[in-house]
Parts: C-alpha cells; sequence; structure tokens
C-alpha cells in the first residue's frame, strides 16, 4: 500500500525548508490543486504537541531527521520513526491523548504553538482537503488517522518564542487511558477538559503564507 492514487494524475513539487535545506521529497497533489495559488491556502495559526522527555521547549523543537524525505502519508502512518516533520495537531485533546495514553516517552507537557512568524513550511493534513493537498489517498489508513488526529506537520525549526502556552499533564484527571481518541476525550473528566480550555488560543486561528513567512489575517 503506498497510500497514493494508481490511477490519478500526480503533480510533483520540491518544497525547501529553513533548518539546513531539507526537503520535502516530491509529493503527488490531486489534480484539483495543481494550480493553486499557495498564499491562498489559509492553515492553523495554533497547533499542540505533547513534547517527548527529551524535548525542552526553552531551546525550540526541531524533527528528529531534519534532512530526511519521508513522504507525508509514511510520516503519519509510523509517528514513531525519524523523519523531517515536527508532528503537531489542531487539537488540545489529540495532544493530550499522545502525552498520557501512550506516554512512555512523554514529558507530560503539551505546549501551543503559535505559527505566525514560523520560517518553516506547514502541511496542515487534518482535513480532507489538506490530505489531498499533500498526497494522502482518501479512506487510507494515514488519511484516517491524520483526519482523526487532526494532524499538522511542520518543516522546519520551531523557534522557543513560538511555543506560547504549556500544559503539565501530570496533575491532570484523566478517564480511560489504553483505548481510542474517541474513547479517551468521552472519558475525560469536565475539570480537566476546563484545564484544557486554558490552551484555548488567542486571536485569529487560520493564517497564509507570503514570501516565505506566514502571517495572521488583520483583526
Amino acid at each position: 500500500r503506498t497510500g497514493l492514487s494508481e490511477h490519478k494524475p500526480v503533480h510533483l513539487d520540491m518544497s525547501f525548508s529553513s533548518d539546513g535545506g531539507a526537503k520535502i521529497p516530491p509529493r503527488p497533489t490531486h489534480p484539483r490543486y495543481l494550480h493553486e495559488d499557495p498564499e491562498t491556502v489559509q492553515v492553523p495559526r495554533f497547533v499542540y504537541r505533547a513534547l517527548r522527555s527529551s524535548e525542552d521547549s526553552s531551546a525550540g523543537l526541531r524533527a528528529r531527521a531534519p534532512s530526511a524525505q519521508v513522504a507525508p502519508y509514511k510520516a503519519v502512518l509510523d509517528g514513531k520513526s525519524a523523519d523531517q516533520f515536527v508532528h503537531t495537531t489542531r487539537s488540545k485533546e489529540a495532544a493530550l491523548y499522545h502525552a498520557e495514553a501512550y506516554g512512555r516517552e512523554s514529558k507530560h507537557q503539551i505546549v501551543q504553538i503559535d505559527l505566525v512568524r514560523f520560517d518553516g513550511q506547514i502541511l496542515d493534513v487534518s482535513n480532507h482537503c489538506g490530505c489531498l493537498r499533500h498526497g494522502i489517498r482518501v479512506n487510507s489508513k494515514a488519511y484516517n488517522f491524520a483526519t482523526k488526529h487532526e494532524e499538522v506537520l511542520l518543516v522546519g525549526y520551531v523557534r522557543p518564542d513560538l511555543i506560547s502556552k504549556t500544559l503539565d499533564t501530570p496533575t491532570l484527571q484523566l478517564g480511560q487511558r489504553h483505548t481510542s481518541l474517541s474513547e479517551f476525550v468521552f472519558s475525560l473528566p469536565g475539570p480537566t477538559k476546563q484545564q484544557l480550555h486554558s490552551l484555548e488560543p488567542d486571536g485569529r486561528h487560520m493564517i497564509y503564507r507570503k514570501e516565505g513567512r506566514y502571517f495572521a489575517y488583520p483583526e
């Protein structure tokens, strides 16, 4: 299984990050997006990440293999392998799930990242259109995981000043742990949902790319 449609035409696009010249490998793009202006694509301004025990938000966040050339669908399918992406999510609940439900290498801390002025590239595969845009086949395992967990892949160095909020998770009350994401979220106690609400972003939630940088829309 490749995660790619075998009967649709594809367009190959090479994109470069600002982190040591690492590049995203050629990616198939759904024909619908062949002539799309990148500056018209809105992406989420705020994303969340459950930190690994080896990560320190005060030093910023980097991919485990910045020079790798892993296709987005493969990176989504095997998030434990080293690739050129910093894996994040649009969902606070999904970040908590990754921090606590299967958190053997977890630092038990969630960070909110504000991507305004991010120098790298944002691959939003959290929804149907985003998956098509970045070559993830509809109803594949990668598609189902990416959309369910609202995954957003970052290429490039996430500077410390982009980390806008943190939440330590050991004190949070949890329901079911070793279960599916939907069951985990459903079982979260009310007080925990209130604490997650503290990560609710301030300002507009979508941004756009212009001349290699991301900008917020005027308030």
